[in-house]
């Protein structure tokens, strides 16, 4: 197993390895997150030959507007306020 993840850090706004087969879910959903979060951008995760051969039992993914996002930045409305001022 060679890991990757360093090698797209640089390129993508979150990066991750899974180590255990328990540890999928709380990974992508911090991907979706994180990549979704202002300007929304590539994220990537590496699965090792052992976590992809393993049968999970986890739960369907949350619909887009059902994540918490990091930092959701102005709205119209706050944006017009300012270009008022």
């Amino acid at each position: 197993f060679i890991q990757q993840e360093g090698l797209f850090t640089p390129s993508v706004k979150y990066s991750s390895s899974i180590e255990y087969a328990d540890q999928t879910d709380e990974i992508i959903r911090e991907a979706i997150r994180r990549s979704m979060s202002g300007t929304p951008g590539p994220g990537y995760i590496e699965y090792p030959s052992h976590v992809i051969l393993e049968e999970l039992d986890v739960p369907d993914p949350l619909p887009p507007n059902r994540y918490r996002l990091v930092n959701q930045g102005a709205g119209e409305r706050e944006v017009a306020e300012a270009v008022a001022l």
